[in-house]
């Protein structure tokens, strides 16, 4: 909760866009799965964990908030996508994920206390060694079948933002796009370039101010840059696009006409001209 409090204002400006997910059940799928693929048998632990504590608060009749802490934190998101008028990117619950590694290895104690006293006193540090290999066993899993598991677990005609999302994918190269759009304007320092929302905005500002170039060259929708503004400013030559498919978009909305030329394709983010008819 501090975490968000401190981008109340960024948050609320984005909420204010209406832009996310259109599918709640995706966007729980994502939220939950990229925990629950990361840290699979901590999630099992803690489980198994929060139902020995509801088993526990049911027979003695005692009941303690700290018992369902797991449970608590893992209703959260949920309540917070059906809430919101639109919902949310699933990312910006990844903060939340280390508050559940540690909610997660609380509620697990009444299982690991249990084994404990299930077990003599010469094997209990076997146990937790035992269950340290299987945490660093699926991780290893998880990192060396990352593509296999994309393929088999994503759903048809949707995005993978989970296990092998498109940053981490060796055709998405920033570096390459910028240091492309470094060379054109050393020969035209006026020039500005438009990047489409889907081909990600912020890693190309991020990688361009490493590279010293002016902020004002690119121009993109935020929540002090919406589509109406953009509208109103004399429309780029130069776009950065994902996909084709969004050049039809692009068009539509900013009443373009004339053809587009590829310049660089660049994997991920491919650099089209606008030729005005």
């Amino acid at each position: 909760m501090l975490f968000y409090a401190g981008l109340i204002n960024e948050v609320s400006a984005l909420l204010s866009q209406k832009r996310g997910w259109d599918d709640a059940t995706t966007c729980l799928w994502h939220c939950f799965g990229g925990f629950g693929f990361s840290a699979l048998p901590l999630t099992i632990f803690a489980t198994a964990g929060t139902i020995f504590n509801i088993i526990r608060s049911v027979k003695h009749k005692r009941v303690k908030p700290s018992y369902f802490l797991w449970a608590i934190l893992t209703i959260a998101p949920i309540t917070a996508i059906i809430l919101l008028p639109q919902t949310p990117y699933p990312r910006i619950f990844i903060p939340i994920y280390p508050a559940w590694i540690f909610a997660a290895i609380y509620s697990s104690r009444p299982l690991w206390i249990l084994l404990q006293v299930k077990t003599r006193q010469k094997t209990k540090h076997s146990i937790g060694l035992l269950l340290l290999i299987i945490f660093v066993a699926w991780g290893m899993l998880l990192s060396n079948n990352r593509k296999i598991l994309s393929k088999t677990f994503t759903p048809t005609n949707q995005q993978d933002d989970l296990i092998s999302p498109y940053y981490s994918k060796n055709n998405f190269n920033p570096n390459l796009m910028v240091s492309t759009i470094n060379k054109i304007q050393k020969n035209n320092p006026s020039i500005r370039v438009y990047i489409n929302s889907n081909a990600d905005p912020l890693s190309l500002l991020f990688v361009s101010r490493i590279f010293a170039l002016n902020d004002d060259i690119w121009l993109y929708k935020s929540p002090k840059t919406t589509a109406d503004k953009i509208k109103k400013i004399i429309f780029p030559n130069l776009i950065i696009i994902r996909s084709p498919k969004d050049l039809t978009a692009i068009k539509t909305e900013f009443k373009l006409s004339g053809n587009f030329t590829l310049i660089k394709d660049c994997g991920f983010q491919k650099l089209y001209q606008h030729i005005q008819e």
